[in-house]
């Protein structure tokens, strides 16, 4: 049983480049509650959950999430925990990199692969491929799409 929110925002701000992407968004998510964003482009939703995702710190206020707080904890061990698919993640990742990297790098919770993976990562990696019906593709490179979609990063 969890005794603190999923995600909390007390007050937080984004400042991109002088330009405040968000301004004083206060949020509480509990355990087994479902959420939906919503609003018009550049209305801020993925700057939201950029910083939700631990890939942004808010400029201004507090945050925290699954109990750990940004600033005072490693926040690349938080995002270990945590699963996010977006476009804005798509667009981070390097074209040239082989879509079994890719799908290797969500064991990590990175963009991109800096540390080596296991065998057993990459026998999961591989299930996850032939899951997809991806598997054919494997050592191809993202920017060889030849109209497919992009590939889906997991855990």
């Amino acid at each position: 049983m969890l005794f603190y929110p999923i995600v909390r925002l007390d007050n937080i701000s984004l400042i991109r480049n002088g330009t405040e992407i968000l301004h004083d968004i206060s949020l509480i998510i509990n355990n087994n509650q479902h959420w939906a964003i919503t609003g018009q482009n550049g209305s801020g939703k993925t700057s939201l959950i950029s910083i939700i995702n631990g890939y942004h710190q808010p400029s201004q206020g507090k945050a925290e999430v699954l109990g750990k707080k940004f600033g005072s904890s490693d926040l690349r061990d938080l995002r270990l925990r945590i699963g996010a698919c977006s476009s804005e993640i798509r667009d981070m990742v390097h074209k040239w990199e082989k879509v079994s990297d890719i799908v290797l790098s969500g064991r990590f919770a990175s963009i991109g692969l800096y540390k080596t993976p296991a065998s057993g990562d990459y026998l999961r990696a591989d299930n996850l491929l032939l899951r997809f019906g991806l598997h054919d593709r494997a050592d191809h490179r993202l920017h060889e799409r030849e109209g497919r979609s992009w590939p889906v990063i997991l855990k």
